[in-house]
């Protein structure tokens, strides 16, 4: 079948998790980085991504990379923009690695 991500725009980030959690191949992973760079929702957050426990881990854990839900407590001051904040420490983690 075809998915039409445009129509879905205006639903509830729970709505649009649950319809493509509904698709083979989709986890939970896969939904939160759609929702957040696909939909702009600055709450999305993947907190199974790997690289994100890790670099909000060198950030606010002494470098410890973090569990998801470790992640996700690390990062709730800053709800709604969770999402938006691990992307910006995955930002300057990455340009701070890349300058040496």
């Amino acid at each position: 079948g075809e998915l039409d991500l445009e129509a879905m725009r205006p639903d509830p980030d729970a709505d649009i998790r649950a319809r493509l959690m509904d698709i083979p191949g989709f986890g939970r992973w896969s939904v939160e980085h759609v929702l957040l760079h696909g939909f702009g929702r600055p709450g999305a957050l993947p907190s199974t991504d790997v690289s994100l426990q890790k670099v909000v881990g060198h950030y606010l854990a002494h470098g410890r990379r973090l569990t998801a839900e470790e992640l996700e407590r690390a990062l709730a001051p800053f709800r709604p923009y969770d999402g938006l904040a691990a992307f910006y420490l995955s930002v300057a983690y990455r340009r701070r690695n890349e300058n040496g």
